[in-house]
């Protein structure tokens, strides 16, 4: 049943990754490019757990659905819960994972978008 969740909570996450625009920085990750690259991590990762890995997709929906206007106010407060909850679901990680790595690349940069900490 658990599958079945994430596989549905999956489909809502690239939904909202995709009405996001393309990058327009020359070559550079824009938002839906960070935001598709850290979902196909934590789909990937097999050492989160169910749940971890439907929390933390349902962050990257947040943060999707969020990116289409970064810099209001009120989405820089959901992001910035958004982007401490994903850190504090990898924190419990072995620091070798692939997820690990990937976060602390990719996190910085959509804090950046987002104009957040």
């Amino acid at each position: 049943m658990a599958e079945n969740n994430i596989d549905t909570i999956n489909q809502k996450v690239t939904n909202a990754v995709n009405e996001l625009p393309e990058s327009n920085q020359g070559g550079l990750p824009g938002i839906k490019e960070l935001l598709a690259q850290l979902q196909t991590v934590i789909q990937a990762d097999d050492s989160l757990q169910p749940e971890d890995k439907a929390s933390a997709l349902k962050q990257v929906q947040v943060l999707a659905e969020t990116g289409k206007n970064a810099q209001v106010g009120e989405n820089q407060k959901q992001a910035q819960t958004a982007i401490e909850a994903l850190r504090s679901t990898i924190a419990e990680l072995p620091k070798t994972t692939t997820l690990i790595t990937s976060f602390n690349q990719v996190l910085p940069q959509i804090a950046e978008i987002f104009g957040v900490e």
